[in-house]
């Protein structure tokens, strides 16, 4: 094959390859409108067209129609005797109320869409900056719980006493996880973020697990005194502007007893694709966060003398790392 026969094969390529993108963000951001307007949660009922729009408010019904339709060339929505269902996976478990899913897509919009639509100002101009969606970037995380969870509940057993503080609750997965783990535990879960504290006190409810924590809407630096066999830090770190990172961590390791466990969960700086996005949203926020590497953590828990009994690289190919620390008795 010629150079020029080449060169046209690698751009046919390169437009599929476009398309196939173009695609896939259609997707992201249609599952993202169906969780932002709330009609996803209308579609357990398989409502019809006009049942759907009145729900959610709708005044533009040509609009509307476009917008179901294009649900159903993607394959999401189904319409079936004139109900409206969900029929593509993704959706099947957005309507489930997976809130790690649906996290991920609300951050699109609120997260990512945001930033990069910006991206002129927010790279050239000192004062603009990317809005902060810390909890909704920490809440997309979420998305590994399943192979962070035994990490905490192993922490959770083997914990001196059986009271934990959760710094970060997001929606009260890793809470119930603990409470699980150890049915004698009790204790204090913390949001910044009121939306996921009641998100928390529901799945609690639900579960009969919610007279056995308090949830409170705090940062750290306002519980003064306790003795927690138990912390977890799941997506924290990452939040605190660096140069306040061991002033925080030190306060946080005050509260725990002699003995206990600090659990922290953290994207580490890396190669990834996923890491460096975290960590280009973080720096482009005025907290001043970014992701820390694993040299730094290892710093700041010696900072505060912790030990560090185990370090797991939690996802494969993925620069997630959990991270047991312990206090020591002396």
């Amino acid at each position: 094959m010629g150079a020029i026969a080449t060169a046209k094969q690698d751009r046919l390529s390169a437009r599929a390859l476009a398309l196939s993108d173009l695609k896939s963000f259609t997707r992201t951001c249609y599952l993202a409108s169906l969780i932002d307007t709330g009609a996803y949660r209308r579609l357990d009922n398989q409502p019809s067209r006009g049942d759907l729009a009145i729900s959610i408010g709708v005044i533009h019904n040509e609009r509307f129609d476009a917008w179901v339709d294009l649900g159903l060339s993607l394959k999401e929505l189904g319409e079936r005797k004139g109900g409206l269902f969900a029929r593509g996976r993704r959706l099947k478990a957005i309507t489930d109320e997976d809130t790690d899913i649906v996290g991920s897509y609300r951050a699109a919009l609120q997260l990512e869409a945001p930033m990069y639509n910006n991206i002129v100002p927010l790279l050239t101009a000192a004062a603009d900056h990317s809005p902060n969606w810390s909890q909704t970037r920490s809440y997309t995380s979420l998305l590994a719980s399943a192979a962070v969870a035994p990490t905490i509940k192993e922490a959770a057993t083997e914990a001196p006493n059986a009271r934990f503080l959760e710094v970060g609750c997001h929606d009260g997965n890793f809470t119930a996880a603990i409470l699980r783990a150890r049915p004698a535990m009790t204790g204090l879960a913390i949001d910044t973020d009121s939306e996921l504290l009641a998100l928390t006190k529901q799945r609690l409810n639900k579960r009969g697990l919610g007279n056995r924590v308090e949830t409170r809407l705090a940062e750290p630096e306002s519980i003064k005194s306790g003795s927690y066999g138990l912390i977890t830090l799941v997506n924290q770190i990452s939040q605190v502007p660096t140069d306040d990172r061991v002033r925080y961590l030190k306060h946080i390791v005050s509260l725990l007893e002699p003995g206990g466990f600090l659990v922290i969960v953290s994207l580490i700086a890396g190669s990834s694709a996923a890491a460096a996005s975290i960590d280009f949203s973080l720096r482009s926020q005025k907290n001043g966060g970014r992701l820390p590497s694993l040299r730094e953590l290892d710093q700041l828990l010696a900072s505060c003398e912790l030990g560090v009994s185990h370090r797991e690289q939690v996802l494969p190919g993925e620069s997630l790392y959990a991270i047991t620390a312990y206090r020591g008795w002396f």
